[in-house]
Formats: C-alpha cells, structure tokens, sequence
C-alpha cells in the first residue's frame, strides 16, 4: 500500500514525518512519490496560527476529492482543539502524544494489505540524505501570549545523550552529512536530565562520519558567552544562528510575555557577531500584534534596520484562539498589512547586504538539489548562505569549494576552484 504525507509547520514536524516515514517503510508500507496516487495520506498538522488551521482542512478536502483514500489526521491541531479535529471529515485522528503510534495503528487495520517482506523500500527514505533534523527537545515551559504550542505538546522534555548519539550513529551510517537539532524549545534542552544544550552539539560533533553541525531556532535567553565558547571550539559547528525576536518593541514584547527586552537581544547578537566573525543571523518577526502602536512599530522597524538580519521571516500577527493575544485589541487588517510590506522592504534590504559581503570569499558548500535547468544546484555555506552551482557533474551530497562571485537578495552564485577541498579553513573544518 501506497502512503503519502502532508506535512505543516516547524522543523519538529518534519522530524517527525521523517521518522514516520522510515517506520512505515520497515512495516511495508510504501512510500509514495510526489505527485503519485496513494491509498492512505497522512496530515501532520500545524495549529500555530488559523492560518495554520485552514491549511489543514485544505487538505483534507483536496485529498477527499482526489479519490478513495484512507485519511489521517495528527500533529497539533489534533492535540489543542480535538472537538474541532473530530468534526473533520477524516478517518483516523491521533494526538500528537501518540503519533509515533501509527505504524501500528496502520499495520492493524490493514495488515493484510501490505507486504512485510519489503524492508525499508528506498523511496521511504528522503531522496537526499545531505541534511536530517534530530529532535532533541519537545514542548514549552512559556507562554508566550499569541502562542498555543504548549496546550499542543505539552511541558518540555529532552532526549537523552545515549539516545541522540544512538540516533546520530545511523543516521551517518545512512550517508547524512549535516545534522541539526531542532526542538520546540531549545531554550529548555538538558534541564530535566541534568544536561545542556552544548553538550549535545559536542557530541554529535564527536560522530567522525558527520561534517557539519546546525542547531534550529533558538531563543534569546539560551545566548550565553559560555555556550558560544563551547561551540566555538566545535570544527564542524556551523555557524548560522536564527534567534526569534518577534517584535523590536519593548512594549510588545511584554505583551507577548517574552522574557528578554530589545537592548538584551541586541547584546546577545553582538557576542555572538563578536566570536564568529562569518555567523549569519536570522530571525522571525511578528507585525500587527494587538496593540501594536504606530510608534512600537517604527521602533521594530528601525530595530531590524539596525541589526542588519541575513534574513527575517515575517509574519503578519494571525489570530490564534485559546491564547491571552486573541482577547486584546486587534489591529486592523489594512494596517498589519502596511507594516509587513514595510517591513519587508527593510528586511530584504539587510538581506541583500549580507549576501553582497560574501562575494569574493571562498565557501564551502554543501550541495543539496538540482534547480531550474539542467545542470543547475543549490547548495549552502556553513553559515547557511544559499549557492547557485552549474556543474556537469552531480554534487549533491558532496562539499565543493567555489568562490562566490555574484549575488542579490536571493542568495549567491559560486565558481569552482579546485576539486580538491582541504576540510580546514582559518582553524574551522565544515
């Protein structure tokens, strides 16, 4: 039998989906290939905004148009709004709490139907095997007010060491390069089993078959000079950095009950840019937030202009039931638009800047996808920057030294040097 996966939201779920993927594989199921007909079609769903939400149903009517197929839905909104889950036109729901549970969910109903002698069929695993995301951390101890991943996933929880270096193990066996750990929070990694979160990065560093280290979102408050000290002595660390600010308002960020003012987000960025000259910054901005004033904005605007992002994910603020944001004043519709597209204008601009200062620099790059035409490849740098690649040969899943000789707000284009890439460059190997 033939399953496919729709899958919404964070890098979480993505983990998630993939380790579904490869549990399907074992028990038989087959995997299906975009674009191919399925009997069953999995939603792993996302509730962090109604936006979110009317994605999911989406979906599920697209897929119930599409023929006779066994629908599941999971993920959080099935976990923060059951009643609404169970009014959906689907046939199997499951909690978050319980989506690794499916495999066996799937192989009792139809058992008969699938063929157990197939073992991990090779289009159950991801057609490039150059990154994988390791979850090493779910669920939230905050509450942010626009925010209902806590009602979803719950208080955190770490994966232990043993586990994530067991994890690690195969996943190099499997031919990965580049791992990042990823978490709802990663703020809260290591606190209930006595660890922290360089100690992870330390350890997977350790895997002799992995050459590059990421981590995924992180918040302000994990930023410390001893956390950096510690990955900076890390050769396979990457240096990309994507700190969630959400608003350069004081003001806004009391209301959305963040933990950390303007000036010390500032102050954490700057140690960061202090010891890792190369490390790009990214970030996710929130505009329109209820009682967002026209001068709390020009003081977020004027703050992302300053800080010079490599990037910034903006988002105009979506109304989220259940949560402390959706009972204030709302901002008008018009005006949350104004201020994206205003804000979007100075993020590209930073954008820009930062990819301009890459060229003439030589870069490692880690090639992921073909793009565009024939004999066209994308990459990315250590620190996450994107290469366009014209090769006659196929690099992915292959470090290329090039130099960067073009760009704009888009990312950068490369050249090839040499086929010979030493790992080590000014103390650092990726």
């Amino acid at each position: 039998m033939k399953i496919s996966f729709h899958t919404l939201g964070c890098k979480v779920n993505q983990y998630e989906t993939q380790v579904l993927k490869e549990k399907l594989g074992e028990a038989g199921f087959e995997i299906a290939k975009k674009g191919e007909t399925a009997d069953i079609c999995v939603v792993n769903s996302c509730t962090v905004t109604s936006v979110s939400d009317r994605k999911t149903r989406q979906i599920i009517s697209k897929a119930r148009r599409g023929g006779d197929v066994f629908l599941v839905l999971t993920g959080c909104f099935v976990s923060a709004f059951a009643k609404e889950a169970a009014g959906l036109d689907v046939d199997l729901l499951i909690p978050n709490e319980e989506k690794m549970k499916l495999p066996e969910l799937l192989s009792e109903r139809f058992g008969e139907q699938i063929n157990t002698r197939v073992k991990v069929p090779r289009n159950a695993l991801p057609e490039c095997r150059t990154r994988a995301f390791l979850k090493i951390q779910d669920g939230c101890n905050r509450s942010c007010s626009y925010c209902i991943i806590p009602k979803s996933r719950g208080m955190s929880h770490s994966k232990s060491l043993d586990e994530i270096k067991t994890q690690v193990s195969k996943l190099a066996e499997r031919g990965f390069k580049e791992i990042v750990l990823v978490g709802i929070n990663l703020l809260f990694y290591g606190e209930d089993i006595g660890c922290e979160l360089a100690d992870a990065v330390e350890l997977v560093c350790g895997d002799p078959k992995i050459q590059r280290v990421r981590i995924g979102s992180l918040e302000p408050e994990v930023v410390t000079r001893r956390l950096l000290v510690r990955l900076l002595q890390q050769q396979k660390f990457c240096p990309h950095f994507h700190i969630s600010l959400q608003s350069g308002s004081n003001e806004v960020l009391r209301n959305m009950n963040r933990h950390y003012t303007a000036q010390e987000y500032e102050a954490n960025v700057g140690m960061i840019r202090e010891l890792f000259k190369d490390a790009s910054i990214t970030t996710d901005v929130i505009v329109g937030f209820p009682g967002e004033t026209e001068l709390d904005f020009e003081e977020s605007l004027e703050f992302v202009r300053r800080m010079k992002f490599a990037k910034v994910h903006i988002f105009p603020y979506s109304r989220r039931l259940g949560t402390k944001a959706a009972l204030m004043e709302q901002v008008a519709a018009e005006v949350k638009k104004r201020r994206f597209e205003r804000m979007n204008v100075v993020a590209k601009a930073g954008q820009r800047e930062f990819y301009l200062r890459m060229v003439g620099r030589t870069e490692s790059v880690l090639f992921e996808s073909a793009v565009g035409t024939a004999g066209q490849f994308r990459g990315y740098t250590p620190n996450y920057v994107g290469v366009l690649f014209a090769s006659g040969d196929d690099p992915r899943n292959e470090i290329v030294k090039l130099r960067i000789v073009a760009a704009d707000e888009n990312g950068c284009v490369g050249v090839k040097i040499t086929n010979d890439w030493p790992r080590k460059q000014k103390g650092r190997a990726y």
